[in-house]
């Protein structure tokens, strides 16, 4: 997690592309993780996505889809950069 904030502070966009394959049982969004709180307390479980530490990334499900999916995770990122600097 540090040095995803490392990169954000010097201005480095990341995108996570997580591949996940529709016809599967295992995709991402099916994940559970533990959350531990206290002592004594029971652990809480949520989903993997929840806990994510990415601020951005994209499901791609289909690898056709890309090239598209990259242009236009590029094209926010470009608006985010404008609305940042007005």
């Amino acid at each position: 997690m540090a040095a995803v904030r490392a990169a954000r502070s010097a201005n480095v966009f990341i995108i996570f592309v997580v591949l996940d394959n529709p016809n599967s049982r295992d995709s991402i969004l099916d994940i559970k993780v533990p959350i531990f709180g206290g002592p004594g307390e029971l652990p809480e479980i949520r989903s993997y996505m929840e806990e994510f530490p990415f601020p951005f990334y994209v499901i791609l499900r289909d690898v056709n889809a890309l090239p598209e999916t990259l242009s236009d995770a590029l094209r926010q990122w470009f608006e985010l950069v404008t609305a940042a600097e007005q």
